[in-house]
């Protein structure tokens, strides 16, 4: 009898295995500690930046190829894609620079210095304007995307930490994480319109087009504030799990998905009523989201556990574990393809997950 049972359980944890390994569909080895993420979808092609190399490998979304790469300054941290000239910006830490790759060539065309310890950039599409917070200046650089010259420096709050732009009002928000509070820059004056008080230590932003909302993770407050992007007026406070860090939201449910990177687990915001739904027990320490919209899945990197959890958005059931390499830090969503690309801190890899798996 104790032959069978184990013959059946390894069966089991076998198919199982099996059925997880379907997701997965290459590795790519790329520099040393790869930490962010971009896709460009005119050139199907993801840029992954290499924290400890100096450089940034592209990657062909056709073939998972890594087909160039670039170096750029010191310690490249963030990333972001500029669709209206097909450039893609890279904050370097260190160097204090931002560097401009042309997304046809994959040549770099421009340096830009910036403040101190540049870490989050986002694009403002109605401008084309790029904007970099810089953690050690208090500040955010406004960079032209037609000509690539900085056009305005902003003060703000204590080290600036994250940025997402509302394209409804043409407002960008930055969270400042040592005075709890989020800064809105007008997107056509580059003027400071407010700051709002938040929470202790916010980390991460997210916007919800439908309800024109933006939502704000506090790291040590352990919730989420939601701030009306009409009024920027604060809505309510939301309690989560321990030390949230990640957000994504979901348009099609009108969901927002937080990552707690201590309680490992996710919790799911309704949208309309700002109340957590559910909250779904994933790996350990939880610190990226991305949300697939074709088949309404969202993905959390867990960094201890060395994989992807998987939820499905319509049910926020956990529909499957998928192994990814150590330290799984960033994720994007190639949508031409279907894949969710991962990067790997600490195996220098990306790997490159099957998004058309259900099960």
């Amino acid at each position: 009898m104790q032959k069978r049972m184990s013959l059946i359980l390894g069966i089991v944890c076998l198919i199982f295995g099996l059925s997880q390994s379907q997701w997965l569909e290459t590795t790519i080895q790329v520099g040393d500690m790869p930490c962010a993420l971009v896709w460009n979808s005119t050139n199907n092609k993801v840029y992954c930046a290499n924290l400890e190399s100096n450089n940034v490998s592209v990657i062909d979304g056709a073939t998972n190829q890594v087909i160039a790469t670039i170096p750029v300054g010191n310690a490249p941290r963030a990333l972001v894609w500029n669709s209206t000239n097909n450039k893609v910006y890279c904050a370097n830490l260190v160097s204090r620079s931002v560097t401009v790759i042309d997304g046809a060539t994959n040549q770099v065309i421009a340096t830009i210095q910036v403040g101190t310890w540049p870490l989050a950039l986002v694009w403002n599409s109605t401008n084309n304007k790029v904007y970099c917070a810089n953690e050690h200046s208090d500040s955010v650089t406004v960079i032209d995307g037609a000509t690539n010259q900085v056009i305005a420096t902003i003060p703000v709050g204590l080290a600036p930490f994250a940025l997402v732009w509302n394209s409804t009002n043409n407002r960008v928000y930055c969270a400042n994480r040592e005075s709890y509070s989020v800064t809105v820059i007008d997107g056509a004056t580059n003027q400071v319109i407010t700051t709002i008080s938040v929470g202790d230590h916010p980390c991460a932003l997210v916007w919800n087009s439908t309800n024109n909302r933006v939502y704000c993770a506090n790291e040590h407050s352990d919730n989420v504030t939601v701030i009306d992007g009409a009024t920027n007026r604060v809505i309510t406070i939301i309690p989560v799990g321990d030390e949230p860090n990640a957000l994504v939201w979901n348009s099609t449910n009108n969901r927002v998905y937080c990552a707690n990177y201590y309680s490992e687990d996710v919790s799911v915001i309704d949208g309309v009523t700002n109340w957590v739904i559910k909250t779904i027990p994933v790996g350990l320490g939880p610190c990226a989201l991305v949300w697939n919209s074709t088949n309404n899945k969202v993905y959390c990197a867990n960094y201890f556990n060395a994989n992807v959890t998987v939820i499905d958005g319509a049910t926020n059931q956990v529909i499957a574990t998928i192994p990814v390499g150590n330290a799984p830090r960033a994720l994007v969503w190639n949508s031409t393809n279907n894949k969710v690309y991962c990067a790997n801190l600490v195996s220098r890899s990306v790997t490159v997950i099957d998004g058309g798996q259900t099960r």
